[in-house]
């Protein structure tokens, strides 16, 4: 379970606490990441006020080569993750791993509690 707060493009891992499961992922505690290339980022993207998530740059930032780089596909995504109430990454961050993630229903100030 991680607590990730979002700031602007990026998502920042506040906290981090691993199950007892075999396979695990390194904790992210403190590292940011493009909120775009995650689940986790995707689920507070989802939920921004407005219309659209925007971004200047023609192009998305690729992390890997799986990342979604079209705002376009960002929006379908987006808009996926709203109806179903949580997000997905297949294999787009990192290579190998699925990950899904989920909005808490409280809030405190800026930060969103995700399990991924």
């Amino acid at each position: 379970m991680s607590l990730i707060v979002l700031e602007g493009a990026w998502v920042r891992f506040l906290e981090s606490i691993e199950g007892p499961e075999d396979v695990r992922v390194s904790s992210r505690l403190d590292q940011s990441r493009s909120a775009h290339c995650t689940a986790m980022g995707k689920v507070p993207l989802a939920w921004l006020p407005g219309t659209s998530w925007s971004d200047p740059e023609p192009r998305l930032p690729a992390a890997i080569p799986n990342s979604i780089v079209h705002h376009e596909t960002l929006e379908r995504e987006l808009k996926a993750i709203r109806a179903q109430g949580y997000a997905t990454n297949l294999e787009r961050s990192p290579l190998g791993y699925t990950r899904s993630a989920w909005p808490c229903p409280a809030r405190v100030e800026q930060a969103i509690c995700c399990t991924a």
